[in-house]
């Protein structure tokens, strides 16, 4: 297990501030998800600098791993540089990528990157047409093979978000994921208002939610390596269920401008290229975004609910963390 992980949490929970670093390194993307609420390809990503400078920052404050996302952060030419500073901070560093630039860049990702998180809706030229890009499965695939094969021990899970392209095809993934030697987490579409409308359309229904949790539930109890908690795919059954979010206790997330944005707020709460990470943490208005985001229940995605359950100590979340480190 990674000790400082633990420690982390630790730190978390006694002093309230965050310890992983989630960062949006990039909103660029060369594919287009219909649920995607992060691609915009006409912004101006942190130079190489500014990003290796802000991580060393919150390394320097207690940050112990970080979160690299996008858009698609391999499509940054400095991911190299990125990647190796981090890990050279004794970083857990978690990666998610749509596998489209895997193969190219499997050597740096093997070598640097912990935990890699691969989006795949379904294991076939069925995840091209949703993703709208031919050969897409196929690069993922091999990305995924070529970073086993130079590091076996790289925790690499299948990201699969759940809608009307993907619902009878959840043994399908399952699978795939079980040949690759992979773990799988399966995503609800993550509908927060604040920052872009998805439409209805793409979401499955009440019925069809039943039949796939349980489906994915019983799957888990075949020993299939499926990494959501029983308590999220239950709360996936209820759309509309409130929990009181803790994400935020233990991620700081940055925009791939620098900006510092409330998820729950919308609100602006300073830029860390212009103020350093301990004085935004340390701001009434931040600390005001805290209180405000423990009462928020508008996210569904795997990682924020698991999040507030490893937050709040919840057994099968401490397990599941045991399993992954």
């Amino acid at each position: 297990m990674h000790l400082n992980m633990v420690k982390g949490l630790i730190k978390s929970k006694i002093t309230g501030k965050p310890v992983l670093l989630s960062h949006l390194v990039s909103q660029y993307c060369d594919l287009d998800c219909p649920y995607c609420l992060w691609k915009n390809n006409n912004t101006h990503s942190m130079k190489t600098d500014e990003i290796l400078k802000v991580h060393t920052d919150a390394a320097q404050n207690g940050f112990v791993g970080c979160f690299l996302w996008g858009g698609e952060p391999l499509l940054r030419k400095d991911i190299d540089v990125i990647l190796k500073h981090d890990k050279g901070l004794g970083w857990w560093v978690t990666l998610a990528t749509n596998g489209g630039l895997l193969q190219q860049k499997a050597k740096v990702v093997a070598e640097n990157v912990d935990d890699l998180l691969v989006s795949i809706d379904v294991p076939n030229e069925k995840h091209d047409t949703i993703r709208k890009k031919k050969g897409t499965f196929e690069s993922a695939k091999n990305g995924i093979r070529a970073v086993k094969e130079i590091n076996s021990k790289c925790n690499i899970k299948i990201c699969c978000v759940l809608s009307k392209f993907n619902k009878d095809s959840i043994k399908d993934v399952c699978e795939f994921a079980k040949q690759e030697k992979c773990g799988v987490i399966f995503q609800h579409i993550d509908k927060n208002p604040s920052l872009r409308k998805i439409s209805e359309d793409l979401d499955i229904s009440q019925e069809e939610r039943h039949k796939v949790v349980n489906e994915i539930i019983q799957l888990k109890k075949e020993k299939y390596p499926i990494f959501n908690s029983l308590t999220y795919l239950k709360q996936f059954l209820f759309e509309g269920k409130k929990y009181h979010c803790r994400s935020q206790n233990i991620y700081l997330t940055v925009w791939d401008n620098g900006d510092v944005s409330g998820c729950a707020t919308g609100k602006h709460y300073g830029n860390v290229l212009k103020k350093g990470i301990k004085q935004i943490l340390d701001s009434n208005e931040y600390k005001s975004f805290i209180k405000i985001s423990n009462k928020c229940s508008k996210c569904r995605d795997s990682g924020t609910w698991e999040t507030t359950h490893l937050y709040q100590m919840r057994m099968e979340a401490l397990i599941n963390m045991v399993r992954n480190y």
